[in-house]
């Protein structure tokens, strides 16, 4: 009887083991590996990628803002913890956003090329040259930052533009088409 016990409490310490080193969860076939670069976007979305491709590459977003889909087919596909925001129009992307500096989203931790939560306006400058438009303001009471220095610098050739608040790296916004 004490044997029988033993082995049954040893089979079922065996299949709770299993269970949990193999992962009980359903495999969605997302990548959660997080990439950007200036050539294919992130993960492979950019300005023109079908919206379907959103939510296959990235799973559901937190949320899906529409409160410009009836105006002018806009809408926001947001990922809050990821630190990303996408933009389509009438089912197409038109700009991805990367957060570094937000109070709704967390930082962009993915693997990037281009720049990083430390990157200044100057290493920008150096990276990419002259910009093609570049504008320094002060945030009015009605943006996220209220009060802050904002400068933004736009490189058209490249699909690609930065903002900083007070020196420090906002976002990065990609409108470059993908192949």
């Amino acid at each position: 009887m004490e044997n029988s016990k033993s082995k049954i409490f040893l089979i079922g310490g065996l299949i709770f083991f299993l269970l949990y080193s193999c992962g009980t969860s359903k495999h969605t076939g997302v990548d959660n590996d997080l990439r950007f670069d200036l050539y294919s976007g992130l993960n492979k979305i950019g300005r023109g990628t079908d919206e379907k491709e959103i939510t296959i590459n990235l799973g559901q977003p937190d949320e899906v803002d529409k409160a410009w889909e009836q105006s002018d087919g806009e809408k926001y596909f947001n990922y809050y913890d990821k630190g990303i925001q996408i933009s389509t129009k009438n089912g197409k992307v038109v700009t991805v956003f990367l957060y570094y500096k937000s109070s709704e989203f967390s930082p962009f931790s993915g693997k990037i090329d281009v720049a990083n939560e430390k990157t200044t306006i100057d290493d920008i400058a150096k990276a990419f040259g002259l910009p093609s438009y570049t504008s320094v303001s002060t945030v009015s009471e009605y943006g996220e930052f209220p009060g802050s220095k904002e400068t933004y610098m736009s490189y058209d050739s490249l699909g690609v533009s930065f903002s900083f608040y007070d020196e420090k790296l906002g976002n990065i916004r990609f409108y470059k088409e993908v192949k």
